[in-house]
């Protein structure tokens, strides 16, 4: 079903919107569907959850975070072409604010799902260019899944300067206290990620 804001007005628009939510929702969703109107909630708040706030708010599937001299990455679901392509540009404009000094990464692989092989080459340009970068440690949080984890080596092959360490831990205290120790992260009580 095709159509453009151009060939129809707000009625036309509201009609095509419900014939999908028919076609493609079960009914426990079309009442929350209900409530959205042309693009928005309404009468929620910002941090609407179900269906409507799923339809609604497309979320990256990865999130970024500077902390001092660290990129903290996380992996949140399947990464496709088009968000490999908008994660190698994210990627590299948030790390600007490290260039010019030894800087880490921290990767958190624990929500990553498997993703299609057309990405890896991809990841692998963002792990030349942060050793091109002055990219000296990395730590990966590993995922359960030991075929996520190979993913991950597939998806980041390239050849790796001598001076790079790269550590492999379960959590993001064991990441934290490596950086620490290497004198990424100083703060003692420094929490990875701020929601």
């Amino acid at each position: 079903m095709r159509f453009s804001r151009s060939d129809c007005d707000q009625g036309c628009i509201d009609n095509h919107l419900n014939a999908w939510c028919n076609m493609v929702m079960p009914n426990s969703f079309r009442a929350k569907i209900a409530e959205a109107q042309c693009g928005r909630l309404v009468g929620k708040g910002p941090n609407v959850s179900g269906a409507v706030g799923v339809l609604m708010k497309q979320t990256k599937a990865y999130q970024l975070q500077v902390q001092q001299r660290t990129l903290w990455v996380r992996a949140n679901g399947v990464s496709t072409l088009l968000v490999a392509a908008d994660y190698q540009k994210d990627f590299k404009a948030a790390a600007k604010v490290l260039l010019g000094d030894d800087w880490a990464v921290v990767v958190d692989m624990r929500l990553w799902q498997v993703s299609p092989h057309q990405v890896f080459d991809l990841f692998k340009a963002v792990v030349s260019w942060s050793y091109a970068n002055g990219l000296k440690q990395v730590e990966v949080i590993k995922p359960a899944d030991p075929l996520l984890l190979w993913q991950y080596l597939k998806a980041t092959d390239v050849q790796q300067p001598a001076d790079v360490v790269r550590n492999f831990v379960d959590d993001e205290e064991t990441a934290r206290l490596h950086l620490q120790a290497a004198g990424y992260l100083t703060e003692k009580n420094l929490t990875a990620w701020q929601y």
